[in-house]
């Protein structure tokens, strides 16, 4: 999996809030939260670290 300094991929978001994938695509949609694409792997979606806090605080995690 390719590192990305500052941003998470869904499964690195993941584990990070213990949460299952369906909640944190949930998380997602109701924060507003866009993926960044990066040229070089288009199918990917990474998340950046301060939406990954933004999830945390949602949640009551921090």
């Amino acid at each position: 999996m390719p590192e990305r300094d500052g941003y998470l991929t869904l499964e690195e978001v993941r584990q990070e809030l213990k949460a299952t994938e369906e909640q944190v695509r949930a998380l997602i949609a109701l924060l507003g939260i866009q993926p960044h694409f990066f040229p070089d792997d288009g199918r990917r979606r990474f998340y950046k670290i301060t939406d990954v806090d933004r999830m945390k605080e949602a949640i009551g995690r921090k």
